[in-house]
């Protein structure tokens, strides 16, 4: 393949038409820009016609690869933005697999958080068709993301435990600007970051020459997620995506240039793709690359430095305690609830709302009052200040046939709540009787 055929993949924003024509008109339109700037005609034909490592329909390798899904930046949605770094991955043993960056009523993105949500389930939908792939683990998946693409691949594994790693390339998980849009969602939740996590970004000094704001909050409050901060110093926000490297064919293609983006994005490459192997493929010389500070790896390497925050282990998920309770039963679903407890103080295990729906379900669809009655139990443990968790485990004690125990819980219900309609009328039912 060429560079001209990732250029022909440019998604027009107002038409669906793929003739030929029209690709040949995305490749003028691509070209308007750097021409504008005085690059030369003779340039741009020579990075068009440059070969890049893809084979158009190639055969798959035997075996299956860790699958890596790519999220996009804001005016960076272009596919040729992330070629160089797709195509590394792919080469060292990963499916790579990514969908146009486009707006929610709009083809063009905002940052705000319907289109934040958009590209989320965008990249769950590549999720789901990459996994039909005869050579795409199902096991093992991956998140990069650049700018915008960084903060839809951290909620989305916020969500979705199936994720093992995510790496956030310049992206707004840690600039003030942008954190302040992601904790508008109702998915953020730093302690629902239970997997590694490596940020490259630039110096301190030299963001915030720029104006803008870091805001490591998140790094201070994921617990229980390892975390790699990588700064790389002498990086425009362009230069973490693959056009550091045309820079190096034809200087001056994004504009005025720092230092050698080429060799800062190359390092940038390597960082990735060992954080990627250490994690999704369990390689312990990559392990020990991440854990060397990058002057140890190599003297001219032009990392600035590389900061490493362990996390604790992590208690199960909700799911996971949903999932041991339906599958091995109560008991050992209440033991695993109070480990945690014991051990994680200030966690919640799980909510009051799914246990209420939980403990209905057993009482009513499986007929198995006990259960729902234990259920509903550990429920008025977990939240004793809510007057609902006494109201639903009354309810069960009265189809049990404990007419005491129902009168007791409806009491307790009426007291945190007066106002409680269905308590006052089942007390005079009872009471009746």
């Amino acid at each position: 393949m060429l560079f001209s055929d990732y250029v022909r993949l440019i998604r027009d924003n107002y038409s669906t038409n793929v003739l030929e024509e029209n690709k040949l008109r995305k490749e003028r339109e691509f070209a308007a820009a750097p021409l504008s700037r005085g690059i030369s005609k003779e340039k741009l034909d020579k990075l068009l016609t440059t070969k890049v490592e893809a084979r158009r329909d190639s055969p798959p390798q035997p075996g299956t690869f860790p699958l890596i899904v790519l999220g996009h930046g804001i005016g960076y949605e272009s596919p040729i933005n992330h070629i160089i770094l797709c195509e590394y991955l792919a080469s060292h043993g990963y499916v790579v697999a990514t969908a146009p960056l486009l707006g929610t009523n709009l083809p063009l993105v905002n940052l705000d958080l319907i289109d934040l949500e958009t590209q989320v389930r965008d990249m769950e939908f590549v999720i789901s068709r990459a996994r039909a792939f005869q050579n795409a683990s199902r096991e093992r998946l991956g998140l990069v993301g650049f700018d915008l693409g960084g903060m839809a691949s951290l909620i989305l594994q916020m969500r979705n435990t199936d994720v093992e790693a995510v790496i956030a390339l310049d992206s707004g998980i840690m600039f003030e600007h942008n954190t302040r849009l992601l904790r508008q969602s109702p998915f953020y939740d730093p302690q629902k970051l239970r997997v590694p996590l490596m940020a490259v970004t630039g110096t301190t000094a030299e963001i915030e020459a720029t104006g803008v704001h870091e805001d490591l909050s998140l790094f201070e409050t994921a617990k229980y997620a390892t975390t790699f901060l990588i700064r790389i110093g002498g990086m425009r926000h362009s230069d973490f995506t693959s056009l550091a490297m045309i820079e190096e064919l034809i200087p001056g293609f994004s504009g005025p240039t720092r230092d050698h983006p080429g060799r800062h994005y190359e390092t940038l490459c390597s960082y990735s793709l060992n954080f990627l192997d250490a994690y999704l493929k369990n390689d312990q010389k990559s392990f020990a690359f991440l854990k060397r500070r990058a002057g140890e790896i190599a003297p001219k390497e032009p990392t600035a430095s590389v900061e490493i925050r362990s996390g604790r282990p992590s208690p199960p998920s909700e799911g996971q305690f949903i999932q041991t309770l339906l599958e091995n039963g109560f008991n050992q679903a209440a033991r695993m609830y109070q480990e945690v407890k014991a051990e994680h103080p200030g966690i919640m295990l799980f909510r009051e709302s799914v246990m209420n729906r939980l403990g209905y379900r057993f009482l009513y669809q499986l007929g198995n009052s006990s259960e729902a009655i234990q259920i509903f139990e550990l429920n008025v443990e977990a939240f004793p200040a809510s007057p609902n968790v006494y109201d639903s485990l009354a309810e069960a004690y009265l189809v049990s046939g404990d007419k005491e125990a129902a009168i007791a819980n409806y009491k307790k219900s009426l007291e945190l709540n007066p106002a409680n309609a269905n308590a006052v009328e089942r007390l005079k039912e009872l009471r009746a009787r």
